[in-house]
């Protein structure tokens, strides 16, 4: 009786395939843990006063100035309330 040993370079095609699919899975699912923390990290505090809104719609202005009115608008709001 003859014993075979399957040498890397005869073995079928499919395992290469269910090891590249492997690394795939292992990649895929790191990728989604790191996405998982970068989501959970914590948030900046949002503006506390008037001063602050004010502040921010500067930063901005150059990139959102429909959002900076915004802001300004809540500032003055934020005024006239206190």
């Amino acid at each position: 009786m003859t014993t075979t040993i399957l040498h890397p370079s005869n073995r079928p095609a499919y395992l290469g395939a269910a090891a590249i699919g492997q690394e795939i899975a292992r990649r895929a699912a790191a990728l989604l843990r790191r996405i998982g923390d970068w989501l959970m990290t914590a948030q900046p505090e949002p503006a506390r006063n008037a001063r602050e809104l004010l502040a921010l719609a500067e930063r901005y202005e150059a990139t959102m100035p429909g959002f900076a009115a915004d802001l300004r608008a809540a500032a003055m709001s934020d005024r006239t309330r206190a």
